[in-house]
């Protein structure tokens, strides 16, 4: 009996000892990559692939539809805010480029999501905390090209109207 006892007390003593983050225990998993900002390095409190559901909707003048989808996203926790930059344009918009490296640092793929058109990427900022969350859809990213990527560089662009003269 007492031994029993003593097995249940350090079987429950151990499955204390092992806690899953929340990141683990919807199915995400650890990412390694170098993450820089218009090529600088950025500090990175951690970052995660995790699959979520998505949905998307089209109106049509008969009417509309929507539908949903699961896909992969790349999550960052940032310890800093990535910096902007600015650009002048004929529009105003902002979107962000991300460019995939290898470990020789040859560019294997680079997009461009404009935050207007479709939500593949999601960024907050926390001022008072100097952090920044990001997010990027993968499913435009075949996977197998992930396991090549070594860097994985982050812009984030604001176009302004041109001055007039």
């Amino acid at each position: 009996m007492k031994k029993n006892l003593s097995f249940l007390i350090l079987l429950f003593i151990s499955s204390l000892l092992y806690s899953q983050s929340l990141t683990e225990q919807l199915g995400g998993i650890k990412s390694n990559f170098i993450i820089s900002s218009n090529n600088e390095i950025v500090d990175i409190a951690s970052q995660f692939i995790i699959k979520r559901g998505n949905y998307d909707y089209t109106y049509l003048s008969e009417g509309g539809f929507g539908y949903g989808y699961e896909s992969y996203w790349l999550e960052i926790q940032f310890n800093t805010n990535i910096k902007p930059i600015e650009k002048e344009s004929s529009n105003k918009r902002r979107h962000f480029t991300i460019s995939l490296f290898d470990k020789n640092n040859q560019l294997l793929l680079s997009k461009s999501y404009w935050i207007s058109e479709d939500q593949k990427v999601k960024s907050e900022h926390l001022d008072t905390l100097n952090q920044q969350y990001f997010s990027l859809n993968l499913v435009d990213i075949q996977i197998v090209l992930l396991n090549n990527v070594s860097r994985i560089d982050i812009m984030e662009v604001f176009e302004n109207k041109e001055k007039t003269k």
